[in-house]
């Protein structure tokens, strides 16, 4: 087929990359039209990326024909309406994580799309599976060469550098269990293989920097333990508080082998010593460190949109991650309701 055209809802700081990805970095694709609550930004990206179309209601983007497939990157709460409207306009659809704001409304998205569009294809955008270390590993792990899976380890922080754009943000949040934990829940049921023993499920947190969390029931830092159908173990911290820039780790041990991915965050490969010591050049945020992931992303849900096949993340995918987070809020609010 010609190439396909896109769609993009969402504009903000991650919509923008998936927006320029597409217009740049995928042969396959076309960004055909964009989207955002207000007109001005849609066109001012219009401009920028030569884009045919601008709008300011995704409504009446949907009903542009030359489409064929959306491209969501907006606030949580609009992802159910936006995915099943996309579908039912006859669109493929990605949308990036989570499928919805909690896990019952996960569940309703899930069953709505199984019962009535499950020929279509719907990927949810979990970009740690298209970062070319992880896919290795996985790759290692399907060979039998970490053997039996002990322990999952996912350590992520984000700087504080940041924290102005991370407190915006929190009136549209769900919490760090929703918003952060679920890439490493997803990530650790996609290596470890298996699901987790819902009733082993703990977590635990509180605001060591920022009070502002407090007002919405929320953390600055928070820590999960969880045991697998399978028998392994897994571990994870976020935190947003790093004095330093983005930063996460990820380690799996097995009885053959332990992996570790991203001990460092280094930007480059450069050194600066100086009068100060070493200095290492870091990444600000996320966006840098996943910057391949995410065209690797795009380019696997495009290229399921030309070959019309299902994608390797599931929307059942999606709705485990999601349920591994209402898991652990769950048990928060529980530790400090005692």
């Amino acid at each position: 087929m010609d190439k396909i055209k896109i769609g993009a809802v969402g504009i903000g700081r991650l919509g923008a990359t998936h927006a320029r990805n597409i217009a740049y970095q995928i042969p396959q694709a076309n960004l055909f039209a964009v989207c955002s609550r207000t007109l001005s930004s849609a066109q001012a990206l219009q401009q920028e990326l030569e884009v045919p179309y601008a709008y300011d209601s995704f409504d009446e983007m949907l009903e542009n024909k030359e489409l064929d497939a959306i491209c969501i990157t907006t606030y949580t709460r609009f992802h159910p309406e936006q995915i099943l409207k996309a579908l039912e306009a006859g669109l493929a659809v990605f949308c990036d994580k989570p499928i919805a704001e909690n896990y019952e409304a996960s569940k309703k998205v899930v069953e709505q799309i199984e019962k009535y569009h499950a020929d279509k294809i719907c990927m949810i955008g979990y970009m740690k599976r298209y970062d070319p270390s992880y896919a290795f590993v996985k790759k290692e792990i399907e060979a039998g060469k970490l053997g039996k899976p002990i322990l999952f380890r996912g350590y992520a922080v984000d700087s504080k550098k940041i924290s102005k754009q991370t407190i915006d943000f929190l009136s549209e949040s769900e919490g760090i269990f929703y918003d952060f934990f679920v890439h490493d829940f997803d990530l650790s049921r996609w290596l470890v293989g298996s699901d987790w023993i819902d009733d082993s499920v703990s977590a635990m947190g509180s605001n060591y920097l920022f009070k502002e969390f407090e007002k919405y029931n929320d953390l600055d830092n928070a820590t999960c333990h969880a045991q697998f159908k399978n028998g392994a173990m897994g571990l994870y911290y976020c935190g947003r508080t790093a004095p330093h820039g983005y930063l996460m780790e990820t380690e799996i041990i097995g009885t053959k082998a332990i992996y570790r991915i991203g001990s460092s965050p280094s930007k480059n490969l450069v050194e600066v010593i100086d009068g100060t010591g070493k200095v290492v050049e870091e990444h600000l945020m996320f966006l840098d460190r996943f910057k391949d992931a995410y065209v690797e992303e795009m380019k696997a849900f495009v290229d399921c949109v030309v070959n019309n096949r299902q994608p390797d993340i599931t929307i059942k995918d999606a709705l485990e991650s999601n349920r591994m987070a209402y898991l652990a809020t769950t048990s928060f609010k529980k530790r400090i309701s005692i």
